[in-house]
């Protein structure tokens, strides 16, 4: 395929209707046909050749995947947004592969410094909320990565308006329940990205769906959105993304229901911070929440589950020493009596595994 691919590159520089005859040959071979995304795209594209393309994917002569190799390279930079609408129109009628490979090119293309222009940008639209895009059958590992990008291209430039953010948030939050929970640990980095996004622009919109899933009565669905709350880094006492949303949205709703929902908030709470001297302190707003919901059940066993990190390396001793002194405190003047003994407790079970 090199040998025919340098062959039309090489007659397309001379004479582009000869390199077309060359290519319509190649497409008549039984042997070179399912190579003809390759050779269509060794020659300088024309709109004339993307109208082919169209009409091999209509044909189920190419797949859809074998399309996005076009946009490699700013195949496509040299092109009008209008001449290359026709492919990617094309490819949102080909299910969630065909939907990917649409966002793949327009990636590329923008990358390539190509405006996005009204039609592409609802095309973009489109593919980003169709039901059918993270179905596992066409997944690829960009996936994640190349939605994240086009939320924040799309929020930079201040084209998310409220019913797209919406939809938005419905489809990322879908690959926590059935059936698309099957490609959850694939994308959940990616969508932790776009939603943090989305967090800026419409709280309130990201915490009512977040919030609703929290409680739901389906333990894997539980299960998936603990995860996706969970810190990407080994900072295992800092704040998780759902830290970003204005206080009073999950406080408010921690005590509509504080026996069962106070502990899930400690999920993403930070536990500490370095104050302006470089030293250990508990985060102000953990001191808040305790103040107010320290008593309710599950809320310290919560935090005794971030008081040390989930993997290390060597003894688990050094990640704890230093908490002591900032237990201290709490065991010595903790408004709570059960913050207080709380606060013993976990200084004597330091303290005994420094024994040990």
């Amino acid at each position: 395929m090199d040998l025919f691919s340098g062959f039309i590159a090489g007659i397309d520089s001379r004479d582009s209707e000869v390199a077309r005859a060359c290519i319509r040959l190649v497409l008549k071979s039984s042997k070179l046909k399912e190579h003809a995304i390759s050779v269509i795209g060794s020659s300088k594209l024309q709109p004339s050749d993307i109208a082919l393309v169209v009409s091999l994917l209509r044909s189920s002569d190419v797949k859809p995947r074998q399309c996005a190799t076009l946009s490699y390279g700013k195949k496509m930079s040299h092109l009008a947004a209008v001449d290359i609408l026709p492919l990617v129109k094309e490819l949102l009628r080909h299910g969630s592969e065909g939907l990917l490979v649409t966002i793949d090119i327009i990636t590329m293309i923008l990358h390539g410094g190509m405006e996005l222009t009204g039609d592409l940008l609802s095309v973009l639209k489109d593919a980003l909320v169709d039901p059918r895009l993270f179905d596992a059958a066409g997944y690829d590992c960009m996936m994640g990565h190349n939605v994240e990008r086009m939320i924040a291209l799309l929020s930079q430039r201040k084209l998310i308006d409220l019913p797209f953010a919406r939809a938005l948030i419905n489809q990322l939050l879908s690959i926590c329940t059935p059936p698309r929970n099957n490609v959850f640990h694939d994308l959940s980095s990616s969508i932790r990205g776009s939603l943090r996004v989305l967090i800026k622009l419409y709280p309130q919109e990201v915490w009512i769906s977040i919030s609703k899933l929290l409680i739901t009565d389906d333990y894997f669905v539980r299960h998936r959105i603990d995860w996706l709350l969970r810190r990407e880094n080994d900072d295992h006492q800092g704040p998780g993304f759902l830290f970003d949303l204005p206080e009073a949205h999950y406080m408010d709703w921690a005590r509509q229901d504080p026996l069962n929902r106070a502990s899930i908030v400690m999920k993403w709470l930070p536990v500490t911070k370095l104050n302006d001297a470089g030293d250990l302190e508990w985060h102000p707003t953990l001191n808040r929440f305790l103040s107010e919901f320290g008593d309710q059940d599950g809320v310290l066993g919560a935090l005794s589950s971030r008081l040390h990190p989930l993997s290390w390396y060597g003894p688990l001793l050094p990640h704890l020493q230093p908490q002591i002194a900032l237990l201290e405190t709490w065991a010595a003047a903790h408004s709570s009596p059960k913050v207080r003994q709380w606060a013993r407790d976990q200084i004597t079970w330091i303290k005994t595994k420094a024994d040990n």
